[in-house]
C-alpha cells in the first residue's frame, strides 16, 4: 500500500480518482476544508 497526500484542487478526472467513492470523499474533502482550512499533511 502507498499512501498519498491529496492536493487542494486536485484534478478529479485522473483515474487514481474514478471511483464513486472517492468522488464522493473528494466533494466532502472540499466542502471541509472551505470550514477549517487546509494544511497539508506529512505521511
Amino acid at each position: 500500500m502507498k499512501l498519498k497526500t491529496i492536493e487542494l484542487n486536485v484534478d478529479i478526472s485522473k483515474e487514481i480518482y474514478g471511483s464513486d467513492n472517492c468522488q464522493m470523499l473528494l466533494k466532502t474533502y472540499d466542502e471541509y476544508y472551505q470550514k477549517i482550512g487546509y494544511n497539508l499533511p506529512w505521511v
